[in-house]
């Protein structure tokens, strides 16, 4: 009886650990952001389900002009090959101030989910915001 029993509590402890929430390994490598100029913050990665992904985080713009962009989200398996990939506008398509942070966030289904071991970010820069530094006075000539 007691063989049973602890077969059962096995058995109902594998099936939830399938369907419950489990984290993927979260590696932004240095160099998968577009260099320098913007990094990746507060970036979670997190299974829910049936391979549903949920993928947020922020991108710091180190730049000197604001920027606008997404991001391009590759789930990777532990060969970094891309098992799938998903885009996500960054900071609504609102620009991002030099030194602030913009929001982003995905939800994504993949059927082969799991391969998926890895999570890689990309920030690719749509426009880049130009500033006058100074406000251009025109003074007329005296002839």
């Amino acid at each position: 009886m007691k063989k049973f029993v602890v077969f059962v509590l096995v058995a109902i402890l594998m099936v939830v650990a399938e369907f419950g929430e489990c984290k993927t390994k979260i590696l932004p490598e240095p160099g998968v952001v577009s260099g320098p100029k913007y990094r990746v913050e507060d970036l979670e990665a997190m299974m829910h389900g049936q391979g549903i992904f949920m993928v947020s985080g922020k991108i710091r713009n180190m730049e000197a002009n604001p920027t606008k962009g997404y991001v391009i989200i590759y789930f990777a398996d532990e060969g970094d090959h891309v098992v799938d990939s998903s885009e996500a506008e960054v900071n609504e398509s609102m620009p991002i101030e030099p030194g602030q942070t913009g929001f982003f966030e995905v939800s994504k289904t993949i059927g082969s989910h799991q391969l998926v071991q890895k999570t890689y970010i990309e920030y690719v820069e749509r426009e880049r915001v130009l500033k006058p530094i100074k406000a251009l006075v025109v003074k007329s000539r005296k002839q």
